[in-house]
């Protein structure tokens, strides 16, 4: 038996999770792609599917959804599905996404979405944390990379319809947790 530090624990456990959450956790991860001017899908980002008490949730970053400016976005599902929703989406600092350290967008999964993701995994509140003290007023983080951003200077089709562009709700602090962002769906 070898004595390890506390680091060397750490990171062999964080190494562990890490190769088992792909198998563990890869239904409940989606592709957003947009349309480049040729026709062809461009993958812009990944967003996470969760299932919390208060309804199933679509989680992406920010910096996915602001590539809306430029193109009609598409959920990888069963089949691709225009992304149509209201959604949190934390403030870019001056304009300037790069800036933004919380980098996140929330929407509801409307039902004719939920219908798309019938082969699709929602990750649950027990799979996020495991402790047993009370979830409430408790804050996550999500890694991801910004590797998954398009191609820089890749030129989009403008949207077809201003119809097929996600609405940006802002916070609102007296909005209950199960209310926030949530509205119409176009």
């Amino acid at each position: 038996m070898a004595i390890k530090t506390i680091e060397e624990f750490v990171r062999e456990h964080l190494d562990e999770a890490a190769k088992a959450a792909p198998a563990k956790f890869r239904d409940a991860v989606k592709p957003i792609s947009g349309v480049t001017n040729k026709g062809a899908p461009d993958h812009i980002g990944t967003a996470m599917l969760l299932e919390l008490p208060e309804g199933r949730f679509l989680l992406t970053a920010a910096h996915v959804i602001d590539a809306n400016s430029e193109t009609s976005l598409y959920l990888g599902a069963d089949r691709f599905k225009l992304l149509q929703f209201e959604a949190l989406v934390s403030a870019a600092p001056d304009g300037k996404r790069a800036r933004d350290h919380a980098d996140f967008a929330i929407a509801p999964v409307d039902p004719d979405l939920l219908e798309s993701l019938s082969t699709s995994k929602f990750i649950t509140e027990a799979e996020i944390s495991q402790l047993l003290a009370p979830t409430t007023g408790r804050i996550y983080t999500c890694l991801g990379t910004m590797d998954e951003v398009s191609s820089q200077g890749q030129q989009y089709r403008s949207h077809h319809n201003d119809q097929d562009a996600p609405k940006i709700v802002p916070p609102h602090s007296s909005d209950p947790p199960s209310r926030r962002g949530q509205g119409p769906i176009p």
